[in-house]
């Protein structure tokens, strides 16, 4: 027994190095869960990737699925769910109707973690957003889009489309996304801005309207271009 104890103990540090690898491999495929919310009247950005799903749910059955590219994307119908599966690096759009209303999806194809799993759609605002909005500075806030590109020292640029929420005099956005997207390349200084990393979110707040940022650490610049989609 105090044999087999003895073995067990050598090979126990073996058996975690061989294991590290699969585990780090799971955790660099885990894409988001998100929840969206809509009146109906706005694009909705979904982020998907080669050869993984995406589940969009809704909070009525699908009725109907009408892709804006046919033959670019796959779609699965699963009770209130869709799941769906990029084939062309330009899937399109996808319009959904349900017995509560009509939904545009505009479907970009994302390289590395920032992705979609999961993408629950809401007709309506989002209570807790509201109400943290109004505690923050009493201001409205829109869904909106932007497009960083990292242009790093000695490497090739690589760009992404992020959703952001901005606030309606267009000084100020932030999102769980943009915190992703930017939370590795702290301490970040941006032109005319400030950066601020919270707990489940990054806001960006500046003195002007946001049309273009300019930002920058020590190894990479980084510029954020706001793209309205309302």
């Amino acid at each position: 027994m105090k044999t087999l104890k003895k073995i067990a103990f050598i090979l126990y540090p073996f058996g975690v190095i061989l294991l590290l690898p699969y585990l780090l491999t799971r955790e660099a495929k885990a894409g988001q869960i998100r929840d969206v919310y809509t009146t109906g009247s706005s694009t909705i950005p979904v982020y998907l990737k080669f050869k993984m799903r995406t589940v969009l749910s809704f909070d009525a059955k699908p009725e109907k699925a009408v892709p804006g590219s046919s033959g670019n994307i796959e779609i699965d119908f699963i009770g209130k769910d869709l799941v769906v599966s990029p084939i062309s690096k330009n899937p399109g759009n996808l319009i959904v109707y349900t017995s509560t209303g009509r939904f545009v999806l505009n479907f970009k194809v994302q390289d590395g973690n920032h992705y979609d799993d999961v993408v629950t759609v809401h007709l309506g605002s989002n209570p807790k957003q509201f109400r943290r909005a109004v505690k923050l500075d009493e201001a409205t806030y829109i869904v909106s889009e932007i497009t960083i590109d990292y242009k790093k020292k000695g490497a090739e640029g690589t760009s992404q489309d992020v959703p952001v929420s901005l606030r309606t005099d267009k000084k100020v956005i932030g999102s769980a996304e943009l915190l992703d997207s930017l939370s590795a390349y702290r301490p970040l200084k941006c032109s005319g801005c400030l950066v601020s990393f919270e707990k489940d979110t990054s806001r960006i707040i500046c003195s002007k309207p946001i049309s273009k940022i300019q930002c920058e650490n020590r190894n990479a610049k980084i510029y954020l271009t706001l793209k309205d989609i309302q």
